[in-house]
Protein backbone atom coordinates (compact mmCIF):
# COMPACT_ATOMS: atom_id res chain seq x y z
CA UNK A 1 0.00 0.00 0.00
CA UNK A 2 2.87 2.39 0.72
CA UNK A 3 4.33 1.83 -2.78
CA UNK A 4 0.94 2.58 -4.39
CA UNK A 5 0.59 5.73 -2.27
CA UNK A 6 4.05 6.99 -3.29
CA UNK A 7 3.40 6.28 -6.98
CA UNK A 8 0.04 8.03 -6.77
CA UNK A 9 1.60 11.13 -5.17
CA UNK A 10 4.37 11.17 -7.78
CA UNK A 11 1.78 10.97 -10.58
CA UNK A 12 -0.19 13.91 -9.13
CA UNK A 13 2.98 16.01 -8.79
CA UNK A 14 4.12 15.27 -12.36
CA UNK A 15 0.65 15.94 -13.80
CA UNK A 16 0.42 19.23 -11.87
CA UNK A 17 3.86 20.34 -13.07
CA UNK A 18 2.99 19.49 -16.67
CA UNK A 19 -0.27 21.44 -16.46
CA UNK A 20 1.53 24.45 -14.99
CA UNK A 21 4.23 24.30 -17.69
CA UNK A 22 1.53 24.19 -20.39
CA UNK A 23 -0.14 27.29 -18.94
CA UNK A 24 3.19 29.14 -19.10
CA UNK A 25 3.30 28.77 -22.92
CA UNK A 26 1.28 31.51 -24.67
CA UNK A 27 -1.93 30.28 -26.26
CA UNK A 28 -0.86 31.54 -29.70
CA UNK A 29 2.23 29.28 -29.63
CA UNK A 30 0.18 26.27 -28.55
CA UNK A 31 -2.35 26.92 -31.29
CA UNK A 32 0.36 27.17 -33.95
CA UNK A 33 2.08 24.03 -32.70
CA UNK A 34 -1.17 22.05 -32.82
CA UNK A 35 -2.50 23.19 -36.19
CA UNK A 36 0.38 24.65 -38.14
CA UNK A 37 0.33 28.18 -39.54
CA UNK A 38 -2.63 30.49 -39.03
CA UNK A 39 -3.91 32.66 -41.87
CA UNK A 40 -3.79 36.41 -41.41
CA UNK A 41 -4.31 39.25 -43.83
CA UNK A 42 -2.60 39.74 -47.16
CA UNK A 43 -2.19 38.74 -50.78
CA UNK A 44 -2.83 35.20 -52.03
CA UNK A 45 -2.43 33.40 -55.33
CA UNK A 46 -3.17 29.86 -56.44
CA UNK A 47 -3.30 27.50 -59.39
CA UNK A 48 -5.00 24.14 -59.80
CA UNK A 49 -4.95 21.44 -62.44
CA UNK A 50 -7.02 18.30 -62.75
CA UNK A 51 -9.70 16.49 -64.69
CA UNK A 52 -13.34 17.32 -65.22
CA UNK A 53 -16.37 16.89 -67.43
CA UNK A 54 -18.44 19.32 -69.50
CA UNK A 55 -22.17 18.72 -70.01
CA UNK A 56 -25.25 20.45 -71.41
CA UNK A 57 -28.79 20.47 -70.07
CA UNK A 58 -30.96 19.79 -71.98
CA UNK A 59 -28.96 18.04 -74.65
CA UNK A 60 -31.61 16.12 -76.57
CA UNK A 61 -30.95 18.02 -79.78
CA UNK A 62 -27.20 18.60 -79.54
CA UNK A 63 -24.92 16.55 -81.75
CA UNK A 64 -22.02 16.71 -79.29
CA UNK A 65 -20.90 13.39 -77.91
CA UNK A 66 -17.78 13.48 -75.75
CA UNK A 67 -14.73 11.61 -77.00
CA UNK A 68 -13.70 10.99 -73.42
CA UNK A 69 -15.39 11.09 -70.07
CA UNK A 70 -12.70 13.34 -68.54
CA UNK A 71 -11.40 16.66 -69.84
CA UNK A 72 -8.51 18.87 -68.71
CA UNK A 73 -9.42 21.27 -65.90
CA UNK A 74 -7.43 24.26 -64.65
CA UNK A 75 -7.95 27.42 -62.61
CA UNK A 76 -6.04 30.38 -61.24
CA UNK A 77 -7.09 32.77 -58.52
CA UNK A 78 -5.66 36.00 -57.13
CA UNK A 79 -7.04 37.70 -54.08
CA UNK A 80 -6.74 39.03 -50.57
CA UNK A 81 -7.26 37.53 -47.12
CA UNK A 82 -9.62 39.83 -45.21
CA UNK A 83 -9.31 37.86 -41.99
CA UNK A 84 -8.16 34.52 -40.71
CA UNK A 85 -11.15 32.73 -42.22
CA UNK A 86 -12.25 34.71 -45.31
CA UNK A 87 -10.63 35.53 -48.64
CA UNK A 88 -12.02 37.45 -51.62
CA UNK A 89 -10.60 36.75 -55.06
CA UNK A 90 -10.96 36.77 -58.80
CA UNK A 91 -10.94 33.27 -60.24
CA UNK A 92 -10.52 32.19 -63.86
CA UNK A 93 -11.26 28.54 -64.58
CA UNK A 94 -11.90 26.23 -67.48
CA UNK A 95 -12.71 22.65 -68.38
CA UNK A 96 -12.55 21.40 -71.92
CA UNK A 97 -11.22 19.58 -74.95
CA UNK A 98 -11.37 20.28 -78.67
CA UNK A 99 -15.12 19.44 -78.76
CA UNK A 100 -16.44 21.15 -75.61
CA UNK A 101 -15.28 24.07 -73.48
CA UNK A 102 -16.61 25.72 -70.34
CA UNK A 103 -14.60 28.77 -69.22
CA UNK A 104 -15.39 31.42 -66.62
CA UNK A 105 -14.17 34.44 -64.69
CA UNK A 106 -15.81 35.04 -61.33
CA UNK A 107 -15.61 37.18 -58.21
CA UNK A 108 -15.51 34.65 -55.39
CA UNK A 109 -15.28 34.35 -51.61
CA UNK A 110 -13.50 31.46 -49.90
CA UNK A 111 -14.31 30.62 -46.29
CA UNK A 112 -12.64 28.30 -43.78
CA UNK A 113 -15.09 27.16 -41.05
CA UNK A 114 -12.17 27.15 -38.59
CA UNK A 115 -9.30 29.65 -38.63
CA UNK A 116 -6.83 26.79 -38.23
CA UNK A 117 -8.85 24.25 -40.18
CA UNK A 118 -7.87 22.64 -43.44
CA UNK A 119 -11.29 22.43 -45.15
CA UNK A 120 -12.85 25.31 -47.04
CA UNK A 121 -15.77 26.25 -49.28
CA UNK A 122 -15.93 28.82 -52.07
CA UNK A 123 -18.77 30.46 -53.99
CA UNK A 124 -18.81 33.05 -56.71
CA UNK A 125 -20.66 34.75 -59.54
CA UNK A 126 -19.32 36.00 -62.83
CA UNK A 127 -19.42 35.44 -66.56
CA UNK A 128 -18.65 32.37 -68.59
CA UNK A 129 -18.79 30.85 -72.03
CA UNK A 130 -19.96 27.41 -72.98
CA UNK A 131 -19.06 26.03 -76.41
CA UNK A 132 -20.04 22.75 -78.02
CA UNK A 133 -18.37 21.60 -81.20
CA UNK A 134 -15.28 23.32 -82.59
CA UNK A 135 -13.64 25.09 -79.64
CA UNK A 136 -10.85 26.76 -81.65
CA UNK A 137 -12.73 30.10 -81.36
CA UNK A 138 -13.86 29.60 -77.74
CA UNK A 139 -12.13 32.85 -76.71
CA UNK A 140 -14.55 34.88 -78.84
CA UNK A 141 -17.70 33.05 -77.71
CA UNK A 142 -20.50 35.12 -76.11
CA UNK A 143 -20.49 35.26 -72.30
CA UNK A 144 -23.42 34.65 -69.98
CA UNK A 145 -24.15 34.72 -66.25
CA UNK A 146 -22.24 32.02 -64.37
CA UNK A 147 -22.24 30.61 -60.84
CA UNK A 148 -19.37 28.75 -59.20
CA UNK A 149 -19.15 26.46 -56.17
CA UNK A 150 -16.08 24.73 -54.76
CA UNK A 151 -14.88 22.79 -51.78
CA UNK A 152 -11.42 21.74 -50.75
CA UNK A 153 -9.15 20.14 -48.20
CA UNK A 154 -5.60 21.31 -47.54
CA UNK A 155 -3.45 18.18 -47.38
CA UNK A 156 -0.01 19.81 -47.15
CA UNK A 157 1.02 23.02 -45.38
CA UNK A 158 4.57 24.27 -45.49
CA UNK A 159 5.27 27.80 -44.34
CA UNK A 160 3.31 30.07 -46.72
CA UNK A 161 2.39 27.31 -49.18
CA UNK A 162 -0.48 24.83 -49.23
CA UNK A 163 -1.46 21.97 -51.48
CA UNK A 164 -5.12 21.03 -51.50
CA UNK A 165 -7.60 18.67 -53.12
CA UNK A 166 -10.52 20.50 -54.73
CA UNK A 167 -13.86 19.78 -56.30
CA UNK A 168 -15.48 22.48 -58.46
CA UNK A 169 -18.86 22.84 -60.09
CA UNK A 170 -19.92 25.67 -62.39
CA UNK A 171 -23.01 26.49 -64.42
CA UNK A 172 -23.50 29.02 -67.22
CA UNK A 173 -27.02 29.96 -68.41
CA UNK A 174 -27.22 30.38 -72.16
CA UNK A 175 -30.58 31.40 -73.68
CA UNK A 176 -31.19 27.87 -74.96
CA UNK A 177 -29.59 25.67 -72.29
CA UNK A 178 -27.40 25.38 -69.22
CA UNK A 179 -23.71 24.63 -69.70
CA UNK A 180 -22.20 22.86 -66.71
CA UNK A 181 -18.87 21.45 -65.65
CA UNK A 182 -17.60 19.44 -62.70
CA UNK A 183 -13.94 18.84 -61.93
CA UNK A 184 -11.53 17.47 -59.37
CA UNK A 185 -8.14 19.16 -59.05
CA UNK A 186 -4.95 19.50 -57.07
CA UNK A 187 -4.30 23.09 -56.05
CA UNK A 188 -1.10 24.93 -55.16
CA UNK A 189 -1.47 28.13 -53.13
CA UNK A 190 0.71 30.86 -51.62
CA UNK A 191 -0.41 33.13 -48.80
CA UNK A 192 1.42 36.32 -47.83
CA UNK A 193 -0.44 36.55 -44.54
CA UNK A 194 0.64 33.39 -42.70
CA UNK A 195 1.65 34.21 -39.15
Amino acid sequence: MTRAFVLGCAFVLVAGAAAQAQEAVPESQLREARAGPVRGRGFLIGYSIGMGHVASDPCGDCWYRPRSVLDLSHAIHVGWMVGGRLAVMVEAAGVGTDTADHSLVALAAQWWPSAMGRSWVKGGIGVGSYVLGDTSNAGSAPTYATVLGEGGLEVIRHRRFTTDLQIRGAATKRPDRWGTSVSGSVGFNWYQGWR
